[in-house]
């Protein structure tokens, strides 16, 4: 049962901030997305990374917003245009994990490193707290992707189990952190999480 009287107040506890309130909205149209967005994309993994990130952009515009309906329609909008980049973007996606690591050592020179650094550990201890948290199978799964960088195939090869099952699990982790840490309001992490897995493995 919703603790929302109605959409007004639904939508007045999301412009105050309340993480309860950008839960339920996440949870009212998380499907719908990821359906609309797997329908583009033909990626059930892909949709649901690009689904997370639209959200993400959404409460970064929080307070730009005037009801519910300007939320979903802007959650529709910027998931059918991460679609269309996606699309565009093509093979460039099979390596945003390792480019993103070359573009952090790219910038060992620049004023500001050190403090990038402690930001970006600060995000990664975050991330590893919650996935400790996580169902064995899963965390085991996560840890062999997010830590050691192996893909699908290496896993399910050193697990002994099916590729499948190795994406199920991904997917069930990165669900439950996505959901984790919007509930923590934890947006930096959420939005390091979901570039690290924007492409599908």
């Amino acid at each position: 049962m919703s603790i929302y009287i109605d959409d007004n107040d639904l939508f007045n506890a999301f412009k105050k901030g309340e993480p309860k309130a950008s839960e339920k909205i996440f949870s009212d149209h998380f499907r719908e997305l990821c359906f609309f967005a797997e329908r583009l994309s033909g990626s059930k993994e892909t949709a649901e990374d690009l689904v997370a990130d639209s959200f993400v952009k959404m409460l970064q515009r929080k307070e730009s917003f005037e009801n519910l309906q300007n939320i979903k329609a802007f959650l529709f909008v910027t998931t059918r245009n991460a679609c269309i980049n996606s699309f565009k973007a093509g093979q460039r996606h099979a390596n945003a994990h390792r480019q993103m690591h070359y573009l952090l050592k790219s910038d060992a020179g620049k004023a500001g490193l050190f403090e990038d650094e402690i930001i970006r550990a600060e995000v990664i201890n975050a991330i590893y707290t919650e996935v400790e948290n996580l169902p064995d199978r899963a965390k085991t799964v996560f840890k062999l992707i997010f830590t050691e960088g192996l893909s699908n195939e290496e896993i399910a090869r050193q697990l002994g189990i099916e590729i499948q099952t190795v994406r199920s699990q991904k997917a069930r982790a990165l669900q439950l952190l996505r959901t984790t840490l919007l509930k923590k309001g934890n947006i930096i992490a959420l939005i390091y999480l979901v570039s690290c897995f924007s492409a599908p493995n």
